[in-house]
């Protein structure tokens, strides 16, 4: 996705309904290639999800119907964008990953 503030690289992973079971394997990998866990975060950002993007995102790849489905997802994303900015703010000033996946609930 870029790099933050601090020059550290950002990605994303879509992990959709298995999330619970491929955190794992993510962080075996991870630490597989020997990449030390204090080099890496794995934050799950579906808290801050919301039932407007999750019917969009339903309507497109399930549905097909790209045309209701894609603004669906972009006005839902709008809407809850706080959401991530608090999520964010929370990631920045955790010290370390306690675990092997940080997984946040509302209300952030």
């Amino acid at each position: 996705m870029g790099v933050d503030d601090d020059g550290n690289e950002v990605y994303t992973l879509a992990l959709g309904g298995g999330h619970r079971r491929l955190k794992y394997a993510v962080d075996a990998a991870l630490r597989l290639a020997e990449v030390p866990r204090a080099e890496y975060r794995l934050v799950n950002c579906l808290p801050c999800v919301n039932l407007a993007t999750r019917l969009g995102g339903f309507s497109s790849r399930s549905l097909g119907a790209v045309w209701l489905g894609r603004p669906l997802v972009a006005w839902g994303v709008a809407r809850s964008y706080q959401n991530y900015v608090r999520l964010v703010q929370k990631v920045r000033s955790s010290q370390t990953q306690d675990s092997a996946f940080l997984d946040w609930s509302l209300p952030l």
